[in-house]
């Protein structure tokens, strides 16, 4: 036996008289008219403008034992059995079931995050135990529970897991059972959306550089969408070398780091990026300071890194004081860079930028004259640039710029440059600071004052107009190129009668945020090189241009 289900039974009547006639149409039953379905797709109620199907049962193979049919105000129980061959038996009327109707607190709930839902029901004694479970398992840790009514109401909360898989948006919904087997379901939630937090902007990195000499880049970045915390580290500029014959050398930038700082999306973060210092004539004794770098958010500086101090003829023979390129402001680690060197009657190469875990200033990191100062230079601590080595008789490249130190991680500490300690350069670079940490063409080494102009520390010329040749005519002094600190952040070495002084190595600023298989990036080594390395879809932004390389 069957019965029509639609809005009316016939929509016209037969032109013929009694049972003969026409085939007589019938209005298609759709979804607007009120269909409601489960997880399995089975239909749980059914609205026919005044007329309601609800509380519809099904047993283990699919089939309807039972529903509520609602007639106007007249409202009976229905329950059906079948024969061997699953064909209706019988229908019998019984007393209407109870019904469980599903809401949920919200349409859609990030990963992560919890929705609650609430069923209310009819004809259910008070402390009858209840089951739950979701469509999808794979998003839930746990997909299933219980829960108990009381007052013909019951509350239970479901929780999306929050994974670092890329999914897209997903819909579930959640089915009640009143059996522990979850085999006799009695009511549905509407559909809920479960957004992916680990979508698109979840993973990144932006770099960001200084611009010309002696002045500080200020940009305004905006946090992206998805993106409640970042990481930074800052790496200040190099301090200018003097422009004197025997001139001074400059000390090396700071590097400072900062994990996990709380951000809004949409909210905006000031950067600023130091660049390196450089004396633009002759005869300047007190070499201006490298320039500081740092981000600023809700009112508050973090991972404060200053510049290297630049030469300066006036001071007592002896090693700078580098400390304040350093000051360890809201960072959770960082270095001092090398210190640059001032002693009478000889001239002086450039401290290497400062590493991930102390060190720096008179010692890691700072230049050396042996054969006049009796000192030699010493290699980066903890992925920091080397210090420049300097020697007045040397026949090439006796002023040299400190090495830089990159900003994809900790890596291996910048040699000091004349390696061997024997005070003679064998070939131009040989006194040249060695990069610390070197990646992505940042941990560059230094110049000297006899590198070729059409050499790049780099490997190659990224076409941004790096001109040392062109930067020595500043000082009026012919011969040479400059002896330039490594970038980022490596002092530059002192001048000579015949020869320029250096620019010190501009800083930069890189942050990044996200996870990697579920562990947050974190300085000074944790999933922090490059963003596309995890995933080759994203690419780290840049503002401004690599000045020195």
């Amino acid at each position: 036996m069957g019965r029509f289900v639609g809005l009316s039974v016939n929509n016209q009547r037969g032109k013929g008289s009694g049972g003969g006639g026409s085939i007589l149409s019938n209005e298609a039953f759709t979804r607007a008219t009120g269909i409601t379905t489960n997880s399995s797709n089975n239909v749980t109620s059914v609205i026919l403008g005044e007329n309601r199907y609800e509380s519809i049962l099904y047993n283990a193979v699919g089939l309807v034992t039972g529903y509520n049919e609602i007639i106007g105000s007249d409202e009976k129980g229905w329950a059906l059995t079948y024969d061997s061959k699953n064909l209706v038996d019988t229908i019998t009327e019984v007393d209407t079931f109870p019904t469980y109707a599903v809401t949920a607190s919200a349409s859609a709930v990030d990963e992560g995050s919890t929705v609650s839902f609430t069923v209310t029901t009819t004809k259910v004694a008070d402390g009858t135990t209840l089951y739950w479970k979701v469509s999808s398992v794979d998003d839930f840790s746990p997909s299933s529970g219980s829960f108990t009514i009381n007052s013909n109401t019951g509350t239970f909360d479901c929780t999306p897991s929050e994974d670092s898989t890329t999914e897209g948006t997903e819909t579930f919904m959640v089915d009640i059972f009143v059996d522990a087997g979850f085999t006799q379901g009695v009511g549905s939630s509407p559909s809920v959306t479960i957004n992916d937090t680990s979508e698109g902007s979840n993973m990144g990195g932006h770099v960001f550089h200084a611009g010309d000499w002696n002045t500080q880049a200020t940009y305004s970045w905006t946090v992206p969408g998805g993106v409640t915390a970042i990481s930074v580290v800052c790496v200040g500029g190099g301090g200018a070398g003097e422009t004197n014959h025997d001139g001074a050398s400059g000390g090396g930038g700071g590097l400072a780091y900062k994990n996990g700082i709380a951000v809004t999306p949409g909210s905006t973060v000031t950067v600023k990026v130091g660049a390196g210092g450089f004396a633009t004539s002759w005869g300047v004794t007190d070499s201006p300071n490298g320039q500081d770098s740092y981000i600023q958010y809700g009112g508050t500086v973090y991972a404060r890194a200053n510049g290297g101090v630049g030469g300066d003829g006036n001071q007592s023979d002896g090693w700078y004081n580098n400390s304040n390129s350093f000051p360890n402001t809201n960072s959770d680690g960082g270095g001092q860079g090398g210190s640059g060197y001032h002693q009478g009657g000889s001239r002086q190469s450039g401290g290497g930028c400062g590493g991930y875990n102390g060190g720096g200033g008179s010692n890691s990191g700072r230049c050396g004259n042996p054969g006049y100062s009796g000192q030699q230079g010493q290699a980066g601590q903890n992925g920091g640039g080397g210090g420049a080595c300097s020697n007045n008789g040397a026949s090439q490249g006796y002023s040299a710029g400190g090495g830089g130190t990159g900003v994809y991680g900790e890596g291996t500490n910048g040699a000091k440059g004349d390696a061997n300690n024997n005070g003679s350069n064998e070939g131009v670079n040989d006194f040249c600071g060695g990069g610390g940490s070197t990646a992505y063409n940042t941990g560059l080494r230094g110049y000297s004052n006899e590198s070729s102009n059409s050499e790049w520390a780099s490997g190659t010329n990224l076409g941004n107009n790096y001109d040392r040749n062109s930067q020595m005519n500043q000082h009026g002094q012919g011969g040479g190129t400059t002896p330039d600190g490594g970038f980022p952040g490596g002092g530059a070495g002192g001048a000579n009668g015949s020869s320029p002084a250096g620019w010190g190595g501009n800083g930069i600023v890189r942050i990044i945020w996200g996870q990697v298989s579920g562990v947050n990036r974190s300085f000074p080594s944790t999933n922090v090189d490059r963003t596309d390395q995890y995933d080759a879809t994203v690419t780290e932004g840049v503002e401004g241009v690599q000045r020195q390389y």
